[in-house]
């Protein structure tokens, strides 16, 4: 007699935990509905997962008139959307878009044949927005980003960094505070981005997420590989490097530049941006120097008309060399990496408007100074404020920093 008792209490609980596995695990299903551009989808698959709402992928692109393959031996989906490639792997947390892995918060499962999606993910890969309507428990997801009605300005604090080590300076922090500060940004909600998400803003097509973050590094040493790309990794967050793109080595075993800090191999920087989590802009090719204008004043090279061999150079020699340079570094990033080059830092901060013009006729989207401060979205593109992140700051303490510049620029509507 108790011999059955076990055997059935035992049976009750491996059914219960079926069922708890069936709908926390797998998902669950839910009463929620999705439209696309205003036309409601069939919603018998949609499930519920930790809190986020999941489709399966082939009905979505059916609904959105997109080209899928499925490989069965290989398990992966492509999907052809407009200009983009987008490869999704089942029972993985990553997908690859035109080349380059991104990492997704879920393993995207296969259910009943069906390869299940995070909705707010998918739209967010496509440049789509969603709004959520709690009343209805409906998602509105809305394809057309092209709106006459602009999003409202957001504030983008950018931040400052170089290189990582121990042997402190106003442009070197140590490795342990950006491990730290990253933590505090991570935990207190700040969400990093990449240019392309800030252009989409600028030009009114996608509105940027909560508490957004730039995080900039200059110059491309080595450091950036060894220090900062495990802390990403570990965290999930991205960052960009603007590389003095001459100086960056062919390969792990080139030899470093004598009495120079070590700086990056071209496979660092493709073992990194195949991530995801880092991109590549441009800080000019061989611009990271002063020269002598006509007044006699140092002055960065891609300024202003500079003394070369004791003769100062005309207008158009001076528009010749830097088209020259910016064109050539932007070239490189994009055929080393398969990284679309918009941005520029400029080296030590030094803009012109005879500058930003040739930037413009390069193809560049916006370009990054030294000035102190954060930003809004309809801030003038080719002069963006950076915070520059010294040696010694808690992270609790440049989150305060950022709150004051962001609380400025509220301050001066």
């Amino acid at each position: 007699m108790k011999t059955r008792i076990f055997i059935l209490v035992s049976l009750v609980l491996c059914f219960s935990i079926l069922l708890f596995f069936n709908s926390n695990i797998l998902g669950k299903k839910n009463n929620y509905q999705v439209y696309i551009d205003g036309e409601k989808i069939d919603t018998s698959n949609v499930q519920s997962k930790n809190g986020k709402i999941l489709l399966p992928l082939q009905e979505l692109a059916a609904h959105l008139d997109t080209d899928v393959d499925w490989n069965e031996e290989e398990k992966k989906l492509t999907l052809a959307h407009n200009d983009d490639s987008i490869i999704f792997f089942a029972n993985e947390k990553v997908i690859e878009k035109d080349g380059k892995k991104q990492h997704t918060d879920e393993e995207l499962v296969i259910e009943k044949a069906k390869l299940m999606v995070p909705l707010r993910f998918f739209a967010d890969l496509l440049g789509f927005s969603v709004k959520w309507e709690q009343a209805q428990k409906a998602a509105m997801i809305d394809t057309d980003m092209d709106t006459d009605e602009p999003f409202e300005a957001a504030a983008i604090p950018i931040l400052m960094y170089h290189h990582f080590a121990e042997n402190v300076s106003n442009a070197i922090i140590p490795p342990h505070e950006f491990e730290e500060q990253m933590h505090v940004l991570h935990e207190q909600g700040y969400n990093t981005i990449h240019e392309h998400d800030l252009l989409l803003a600028m030009e009114g097509k996608k509105p940027l997420p909560e508490k957004p973050i730039l995080i900039t590094i200059d110059d491309g040493y080595e450091s950036n590989y060894t220090h900062v790309f495990p802390v990403l990794k570990q965290l999930n967050m991205k960052a960009t490097i603007y590389p003095i793109v001459k100086e960056m080595r062919e390969l792990n075993t080139t030899p470093y530049k004598p009495n120079a800090l070590p700086k990056l191999s071209w496979e660092q920087i493709r073992e990194m941006y195949q991530t995801g989590l880092v991109e590549f802009q441009s800080h000019t090719y061989d611009m990271h120097i002063k020269g002598t204008t006509a007044n006699g004043s140092e002055q960065p090279l891609i300024m202003e008309p500079i003394y070369i061999n004791e003769k100062l150079e005309t207008e158009a020699e001076y528009e010749e060399r830097v088209l020259h340079d910016i064109q050539l570094s932007k070239s490189i990033i994009e055929e080393k990496v398969g990284n679309k080059v918009i941005s520029l830092a400029y080296p030590f901060g030094g803009v012109s408007e005879e500058a930003i013009q040739l930037l413009q006729q390069s193809g560049y989207k916006m370009a990054l100074t030294t000035s102190h401060g954060a930003n809004k979205t309809d801030n003038p593109p080719y002069r963006l404020n950076r915070i520059n992140v010294g040696p010694g700051t808690s992270g609790s303490e440049l989150v305060s920093i950022i709150e004051e510049e962001i609380a400025k620029l509220e301050a001066d509507k």
